[in-house]
């Protein structure tokens, strides 16, 4: 009740979604499936905005990793792609934008794999059949 009425207050919008954390290893040996609370996220100073990134890199440090989103003005992507096509020579460095750094602990790293593996794999099943059912009305089209 408490959360509720200070999120209430604060007038901002929440996200939630089940825990991803990997299970412990007594779980794991016992067969059982552990049982994780919703978590909610509540946006401050702004962080519930996206943040466009068309680029990403990781950095690897102990025992964190560190994400970080960047945005390459779309112009000079396409002129690098001309440039490697012509095999020109390509600039030294080139300045973009970093949008956000992110760090975050090995076990919400493995968490994150996993979930951004399920939406790949999600992705792909759906990109499949939404092929194999333009394939099959082309080939009602040709009889």
């Amino acid at each position: 009740m408490k959360d509720q009425s200070l999120n209430e207050q604060a007038g901002k919008k929440e996200t939630s979604a089940p825990a991803q954390v990997l299970p412990d290893a007594a779980n794991q040996e016992q067969g059982k499936a552990p049982e994780f609370p919703q978590i909610r996220l509540v946006p401050a100073d702004g962080s519930d905005q996206p943040v466009l990134s068309n680029y990403a890199t990781v950095q690897v440090a102990p025992a964190m990793v560190y994400l970080d989103f960047g945005f390459i003005e779309p112009g000079l992507i396409a002129a690098l792609q001309a440039t490697v096509r012509t095999n020109g020579t390509l600039p030294e460095r080139i300045n973009g934008r970093l949008a956000t750094r992110v760090a975050l602990s090995m076990d919400v790293l493995q968490a994150l794999h996993t979930q951004l593996g399920a939406v790949i794999e999600g992705v792909t099943s759906a990109a499949q059949q939404q092929l194999a059912a333009y394939s099959e009305a082309q080939k009602q089209k040709q009889h």
